[in-house]
C-alpha cells in the first residue's frame, strides 16, 4: 500500500514546489524622448555611396531633400538605442543601439521615430535593415542605384514618384507577414526586382514612366498579391506554384497559367511563385 502511495506523494511535491516559483520577466525601462540630430556631409566627386540602415522596432519616415548626404532626427525614449554612426570615404552605417534587457514591456510606451531626408544630388546604393515597423518612403527623385530592403512584420509603403535620375542595377525587398504596397515601380529605371514575402498583402503597383525592359520575380506564401500594371507596355506573367485563385481586371491573354497583355517595344516579364495564395492582376485604365 506504501509503495503505491509515493508516485501521488511525489506528484504532490513537485506541484507544490512549481507553485512557489517566481519568474522574473526582464523588462525595459523607458524615459524622457531624447532626439539625436544626423546631419551628414555630402561626399566630394560623383561615385556611388554606399547607406545601410539597422533598425529595430520603429516608424520610419523617409524621403529625399537632405541638404547633404543625409539629415534627419530619431526621436527616442530608451537610452540604449541611441543611434551609432560609422562612416567611411564611401560609406555611412547608421543603427540603432541595443537594449539591454528585452520583453515585458509595453510597447505603446516606447518611442522610436526615424525622420530621414537623402541627398538628391548623390548616387546610392541604399539598403535597410528593420525589424516590426510602419514605415514610408519616398524614394522620388533620389539617385538610387540599388536599393535592398530586409525588414519583420512591417506595414510599409514605398513610394517613386517621379523617374529615377539614376539608372537601378536592382532592387530586392524580402519580408515577413506583412502589409507592403510599391507604388510608381515604373520610375525605378530598374533592370530587375526581386520580392520575397511571407503569409501578407502585397501590392506592387507598376506604373510610371518605364524606360526599359524589367524582369520581376516574386516569391510568396500564403498571401494575396495585387499586381497593377500601365496600359500601353507588353506585360508577362508566368505563374508557377499552387496558386488557386487568379483574378484579371482589363483585356488579357490566357494560356494556361500564363497571361499577357499590352504591345509595344517595352516588356515587363514577372515570375510569381507562391502556394495557396490570391492573384489580381489589374492593368490601369
Amino acid at each position: 500500500m506504501k509503495k503505491k502511495l509515493l508516485p501521488l506523494f511525489v506528484l504532490i511535491i513537485f506541484v507544490t514546489m512549481a507553485c512557489s516559483f517566481t519568474v522574473n520577466v526582464p523588462t525595459i525601462e523607458t524615459g524622457p524622448d531624447q532626439t539625436y540630430q544626423i546631419q551628414e556631409e555630402a561626399p566630394s566627386g560623383n561615385e556611388p555611396f554606399d547607406i545601410s540602415l539597422k533598425i529595430g522596432a520603429a516608424k520610419l519616415d523617409l524621403s529625399g531633400g537632405a541638404a547633404g548626404l543625409v539629415d534627419g532626427t530619431v526621436v527616442y525614449n530608451i537610452e540604449d538605442w541611441e543611434p551609432e554612426l560609422d562612416r567611411t570615404a564611401s560609406s555611412l552605417k547608421i543603427s540603432q543601439g541595443k537594449a539591454s534587457n528585452v520583453g515585458g514591456f509595453n510597447v505603446n510606451d516606447i518611442k522610436n521615430e526615424w525622420t530621414l531626408r537623402f541627398s538628391e544630388n548623390v548616387p546610392l546604393n541604399l539598403s535597410i535593415d528593420a525589424g516590426a515597423y510602419t514605415g514610408l518612403m519616398d524614394f522620388t527623385n533620389i539617385p538610387l542605384r540599388s536599393l535592398v530592403i530586409h525588414d519583420g512584420a512591417s506595414d510599409n509603403t514605398i513610394q517613386f514618384g517621379a523617374p529615377n535620375p539614376s539608372r537601378m542595377e536592382r532592387f530586392d525587398y524580402t519580408t515577413g507577414a506583412s502589409t507592403v504596397r510599391l507604388e510608381g515601380l515604373g520610375n525605378t529605371n530598374c533592370d530587375k526586382i526581386t520580392f520575397t514575402g511571407g503569409a501578407g498583402t502585397y501590392t506592387l503597383d507598376f506604373t510610371g514612366n518605364m524606360q526599359r525592359d524589367m524582369k520581376v520575380k516574386i516569391d510568396a506564401g500564403v498571401s494575396t498579391i495585387r499586381i497593377i500594371v500601365p496600359a500601353g507596355i507588353k506585360v508577362e506573367v508566368d505563374v508557377q506554384g499552387g496558386m488557386k485563385t487568379v483574378s484579371t481586371q482589363g483585356t488579357w491573354t490566357v494560356n494556361d497559367n500564363y497571361y499577357t497583355t499590352g504591345t509595344g517595344g517595352i516588356t515587363l516579364s514577372l515570375v510569381i511563385n507562391t502556394n495557396l495564395g490570391t492573384l489580381m492582376l489589374d492593368q490601369e485604365d
